[in-house]
């Protein structure tokens, strides 16, 4: 499991032994440099990549993850690969998700948006073909009339042609100006096709839970909520929209259904980052009681959350599993301890 800790300006790391417990209750550091408020993150279990949005720097950050495994002990742990690529500069981004075509989406409070990068182009950031403050932000139907135009343009000749170049864009989906059910979002999720946020601020017709079409979405959005005037964290299972709010509670909306939302506890302090572990159990970061809860989603009923680790000021979560695809694993290498020079060693032992 991974976490944020803004207050610490890290993203630790442990490893869940059920899911009620870390094992020895311990917590470890992933990334604990170059950080100034790490807020949401997300994992592309696809290709390894940890995503963060570091709210103080305006930047979204990507990591690439591999597994170092003891063979003695047989014990894993994750550490980071090759420097860090920025994927987007300049943006108030608080939380994020990325789908599994590797496409990444956030949202912006100050542009009051959500927005989406497509993996192409963050494939080219990672090779330095380009960089983050080159890419410029459009509507999503200027993205698509930009390739309507390339594809008419494209010689019809019958000679092999080249790959087009992606264009330098980031896509705004849904923004307020044009869409109701956008409110200072928070939290985003992508499952099957569809985007779903949460906002921060509820007015007339926003609603609390948002969902539109992760492409092709034309500004058609609709709201599956409106229950709490501010959310933040969301998470999406195969039925329910689960998401917290800015109080003790967290709630589950069942997708496709008129019924309101379904309270799933009122015995956190602070919830923010959800995520789902795809079969039974829901993960709630608490910031102010600075730790990380389990709740189970099997049964939709009320339940006291169950500790699972302590960490200060826990805020982003996110799940990286030995058996993902894109997850490098490696023997780790042992530490090897060279004698001192003669006379170093006689210093330091008299002998």
């Amino acid at each position: 499991m991974l976490v944020s800790a803004p207050s610490e300006r890290k993203i630790c790391y442990t490893q869940v032994e059920d899911v009620n417990k870390a094992l020895m209750n311990r917590v470890f550091p992933l990334v604990d440099g170059g950080l100034m408020q790490p807020k949401g993150i997300a994992y592309d279990k696809v290709r390894a990549l940890l995503y963060v949005a570091d709210l103080d720097a305006r930047k979204i950050i990507q990591y690439q993850i591999k597994a170092l495994v003891d063979k003695d002990t047989l014990q894993k742990s994750l550490t980071t690969h090759g420097p860090p690529t920025i994927v987007v500069d300049g943006t108030d981004v608080r939380w994020l998700t990325v789908d599994e075509e590797g496409n990444l989406y956030w949202t912006d409070q100050t542009s009051n948006s959500v927005n989406k990068l497509g993996f192409e182009i963050i494939h080219m950031l990672q090779n330095r073909q380009m960089v983050a403050s080159e890419l410029q932000t459009v509507s999503e139907a200027q993205a698509e009339a930009e390739e309507a135009a390339a594809a008419a343009r494209a010689d019809t000749s019958g000679v092999p042609q080249p790959p087009p170049v992606p264009s330098k864009t980031i896509v705004q989906l849904f923004d307020a100006e044009s869409d109701p059910h956008v409110a200072k979002p928070n939290g985003v999720a992508v499952h099957g096709g569809r985007l779903f946020w949460v906002n921060g601020y509820l007015s007339g017709a926003s609603g609390s839970v948002a969902a539109g079409k992760s492409r092709n979405n034309r500004g058609n959005s609709t709201s599956l909520a409106g229950n709490v005037n501010q959310a933040f964290g969301v998470t999406v299972t195969d039925n329910y929209v689960v998401y917290t709010d800015v109080a003790s509670h967290v709630y589950a909306k069942k997708m496709g259904d008129s019924a309101p939302p379904f309270l799933m506890t009122s015995a956190v302090q602070t919830g923010r980052g959800v995520v789902w572990d795809g079969d039974g159990t829901i993960y709630v970061a608490d910031s102010q009681a600075n730790a990380v809860f389990s709740l189970p989603s099997a049964t939709m009923q009320p339940r006291t959350p169950e500790l699972v680790v302590a960490l200060h000021g826990a805020y982003g979560l996110a799940l990286v599993s030995g058996d993902d695809p894109g997850l490098i694993v490696e023997e780790k290498k042992p530490v090897n301890f060279r004698k001192p020079s003669a006379s170093l060693w006689t210093m330091l032992t008299g002998r």
